[in-house]
């Protein structure tokens, strides 16, 4: 769900779940279990790049920020992938598939 401008250049989007019908956020936790807030910036300016994509066959949530600094002539990418567990009904930080999506984007 996108909620507000993030910036300049971005806008802010909510990840929400359908309980009973009715939008509730979702979970988030981290890569040790504990629970956290995650807002996913998406859109882009000359030197850096935010997304969010929804990749179905892992039933992952992709999280990406780019940048490329022109003086270093250098493109860096990072992914952090949040994989749908049904045992804990949240999204779950996937260290191994965030660094996988990682290497595949550079």
């Amino acid at each position: 769900m996108d909620w507000c401008a993030g910036g300049a250049s971005s806008d802010a989007i909510l990840a929400v779940n359908l309980e009973q019908g009715r939008p509730v956020l979702s979970r988030f936790l981290n890569a040790n279990g504990q629970e956290q807030k995650v807002e996913f910036l998406s859109g882009a300016s000359a030197m850096h790049s935010s997304g969010v994509k929804l990749v179905a066959e892992k039933n992952a949530i992709f999280d990406s920020y780019c940048e490329y600094a022109e003086s270093e002539k250098a493109f860096r990418c990072k992914i952090a992938a949040y994989v749908w567990d049904p045992n804990v009904q949240a999204f779950k930080l996937d260290m191994k598939l965030s660094r996988q999506a990682t290497q595949t984007r550079r």
